[in-house]
């Protein structure tokens, strides 16, 4: 018997022996796995060698088609019946789906006509000028900067404000929301921002009546949604000049390394960018080695709430582009090569700049590419950002800042949704695959949201089922996780041409992102897919609460195999 014992006894030893060997094994195998960032086996091809040149080749729209866009609008019967009004601007002129290789491309005008306070909408199609529709708006539409610099003229007139704004005792400056009310029955009203600095003036947000040409103050010195106080936080605000949407500007972006075609993009600058709102600086046909990675990639949706209902919340917009430094040579419209690093808001510490557009600079020390370009809404400053090595990797990045306003100085929280067509390898073949823990992975077969878990280190792939090409989806450290305003960190769908955004199209009012309508339980195996992924910031009184104080959220693509 004790024999018997004894013999169990061994065999019991032996047996948890192996088992700690196979863990320490295993344990060993998820260190190494965790050092190489859980990429499933990588194959690349073998890397090219010699220098790295940047190529720029214009293409699209130019600025003289769209004008002559804008001339057949107005000679259209149809058009002058609602264009005729003796008080009526442009507002802006978007590119619908922009295709630069595709003839009949369609782009729809907006227009405010004062004399009967209604939006005029005006569809078209490039080099047909009979294929017209003239509709009126149901929403009012965001003010072009050139409305906004006239609001300010109405505002020298007034005979209160005046004196002091021609005096240069105020400061006008664009602040959110940017309009009274965004519904079509009320009479067109724009908020401008007065920065004064002392008692005689104070700091406030007064309301322009577009159609009466008068100028109304709020008597807590800003509307509901807004504040406007003696204590201000953010940049002194430069004030210098924006651009209006629908101004040309894309180009065909490519970099070779030793006669070898590395990466190959289509690059669309943010007043040209897709989207109901604009979204910054976008990217389309992006190619690593001569393979597709994605269709398209950019930041569609974007919002920011605040404790307590401070102020807001509010729904951005990505296509109103500011003044950053950038200081190179302009390769197409809004396109310019720089010899020297860029410098945004972020880096200069400055509103001030001499560019406005996507800026384009290889790195010395890595030969990385570089694309990066600066917007505004209101008083916020946002920086879009894309990074590519020559070893397959992108960064893909969306930055925060402010000019001095009362706001920011409450704590607030940005979210800027990215949204990316992949096609590794091509179209229609894809299946997202999650990992966590970097031992255990799950492939997402239907559509589905999900939760980023810092603790297991969850990051994503996408494969190509057929042919085998592979993308790690890495989230950034300081992306943070979601709260209920938020409503997610990640989405896997299936690409619809009509999920493009969620088409909210309110500076006020249904901010937060419905990406959740898109889940509907559609197959995701082997399919034409889209992954949705939110960065989100956290902003308290000038001092940034991220990971190590960052100011930028963002993931990583990684090509794994290829």
């Amino acid at each position: 018997m004790r024999r018997g014992v004894f013999l169990i006894t061994v065999l019991l030893t032996i047996g948890v022996g192996l088992l700690l060997t196979l863990s320490l094994s295993t344990s060993a195998s998820g260190s190494k796995a965790r050092e190489a960032k859980g990429k499933p086996s990588t194959q690349k091809p073998a890397g090219a060698q010699g220098t790295v040149t940047v190529a720029i080749t214009p293409t699209g729209r130019s600025q003289t088609q769209i004008d002559v866009a804008l001339r057949a609008v107005n000679a259209h019967p149809t058009a002058k019946k609602y264009l005729q009004a003796r008080r009526i601007r442009q507002l802006d002129f978007e590119l619908l789906e922009p295709q630069p290789y595709f003839p009949r491309e369609q782009y729809r005008v907006t227009y405010y006509d004062y004399t009967h306070n209604r939006p005029v909408l005006v569809v078209g199609t490039f080099g047909d000028s009979k294929l017209m529709t003239v509709t009126t708006g149901t929403v009012q539409p965001l003010p072009s900067p050139e409305e906004f610099d006239a609001a300010v003229e109405v505002i020298k007139n007034d005979p209160k404000l005046g004196p002091a704004l021609i005096a240069g005792k105020l400061r006008p400056y664009r602040p959110m929301p940017p309009l009274a009310s965004e519904s079509v029955l009320a009479e067109r009203t724009l908020h401008v921002g007065l920065f004064g600095g002392d008692a005689g003036t104070p700091n406030q947000i007064v309301a322009v009546n577009m159609i009466r040409n008068t100028v109304s103050a709020y008597k807590s010195g800003a509307p509901p949604t807004a504040l406007a106080a003696p204590a201000v936080c953010g940049v002194p605000d430069a004030n210098q000049a924006t651009t209006g949407r629908g101004t040309a500007g894309q180009a065909v972006i490519t970099v070779t390394q030793g006669g070898q075609t590395i990466w190959e993009m289509l690059v669309i600058r943010p007043s040209a960018s897709s989207g109901t709102r604009g979204s910054g600086v976008e990217l389309r046909d992006v190619k690593y080695r001569g393979k597709s990675v994605f269709k398209r990639a950019h930041v569609p949706i974007l919002n920011v709430h605040y404790d307590l209902d401070a102020c807001g919340p509010y729904r951005d917009w990505q296509w109103q582009e500011g003044m950053f430094l950038a200081d190179g040579a302009d390769i197409a419209a809004g396109i310019r090569m720089c010899a020297t690093a860029p410098q945004t808001i972020m880096e200069a510490e400055s509103d001030t700049g001499n560019f406005r557009g996507v800026a384009v600079y290889k790195k010395p020390v890595n030969d990385e590419l570089l694309l990066v370009s600066e917007m505004e809404a209101g008083w916020y400053r946002y920086v879009s950002r894309w990074e590519f090595t020559t070893d397959g990797v992108i960064r893909a990045r969306f930055g925060f800042d402010g000019i001095d306003n009362s706001c920011v100085c409450n704590a607030h929280h940005h979210n800027a949704y990215w949204r990316f067509d992949f096609d590794p390898g091509a179209a229609g073949r894809s299946r997202f695959t999650e990992y966590d823990t970097f031992a255990f992975n799950t492939p997402i077969l239907t559509e589905a949201k999900r939760y980023r878990d810092y603790v297991r280190n969850r990051h994503w792939s996408i494969e190509n089922i057929v042919s085998g090409e592979l993308v790690n989806f890495l989230p950034g450290h300081d992306d943070g996780v979601a709260d209920l305003y938020a409503r997610g960190d990640a989405w896997f769908l299936r690409y619809r041409g009509t999920e493009l955004d969620d088409g909210h199209n309110s500076t006020g009012s249904n901010t937060e992102a419905d990406l959740d309508l898109f889940v509907n339980g559609e197959s995701l195996d082997g399919q034409d897919v889209v992954m949705w992924y939110s960065g989100h910031f956290d902003h308290v009184d000038g001092v940034h609460i991220n990971h190590l104080g960052a100011r930028i959220v963002g993931p990583d693509i990684i090509v794994a195999r290829w």
